[in-house]
């Protein structure tokens, strides 16, 4: 794992809060693949004298957060949120490989040419910066949810024909949705990381360390980034 750069670091932006060697981490909603992060990000902190303290949130909450500078780090997102959190740094070990996905209804047409056809509507997780993306400059138009659970259960009701929803590589879909009951198309590939925010630059080379020797001592119980 090649070492990164660290840029040179504004002399204005919010101070998270650190009391008492505690790192405070904001986190998405508790999954499988969260928890399985959050036992690596937990042992890595461990490993170099922190203690850890995870707030979970909503994804544009948790972006909220970090952005008040409420929170020391983000514990897991894909490396499209970076522009969205200019005060953190991309601790460089991946954490999962992911594919953003249009999930379609059996009886739909099912092509990246339904998200241009204006009629249609989109399903997507409010905060998920891929979605938002990947929708800006396209013609249909998109429903928000803020949680993954919910926006499966609205495609498995019929109540929306199309979603946008997130493959984790080794794992399945992000939304526990049933790959053989609907036709999907990969969008776009990426890798998700640990952000740790600029004020606590100076134990980012440690982390890396420790974060890849936590992550590869995990991963024979959680396989999912054997790549």
């Amino acid at each position: 794992m090649l070492l990164i750069t660290l840029p040179l670091l504004p002399l204005s932006y919010a101070s998270p809060i650190n009391k008492d060697n505690v790192i405070v981490i904001s986190a998405l909603p508790d999954n499988p693949i969260i928890s399985w992060v959050k036992d690596v990000v937990h042992q890595a902190y461990t490993n170099i004298g922190f203690n850890v303290k995870f707030q979970e949130y909503p994804p544009m909450r948790g972006i909220s957060e970090a952005n008040s500078g409420n929170v020391d780090a983000v514990l897991v997102r894909a490396e499209l949120i970076e522009q969205s959190l200019p005060d953190y740094i991309r601790v460089p070990v991946a954490l999962g490989h992911g594919d953003l996905v249009l999930y379609c209804q059996l009886s739909m047409p099912c092509s990246k040419e339904a998200l241009d056809d204006k009629h249609n509507l989109i399903g997507t997780i409010s905060g998920s910066i891929a979605s938002a993306q990947f929708m800006v400059d396209k013609k249909a138009s998109s429903y928000q949810v803020p949680r993954d659970s919910q926006i499966s259960k609205m495609l498995q009701a019929s109540r929306l024909n199309y979603i946008l929803s997130i493959d984790v590589k080794g794992y399945g879909n992000y939304s526990d949705l049933d790959n053989n009951q609907y036709q999907r198309v990969v969008l776009k590939s990426f890798d998700a990381f640990h952000y740790l925010h600029k004020s606590k630059s100076t134990i980012l080379l440690q982390l890396q360390q420790a974060l890849l020797e936590a992550k590869l001592a995990a991963e024979a119980d959680f396989p999912i980034l054997n790549h």
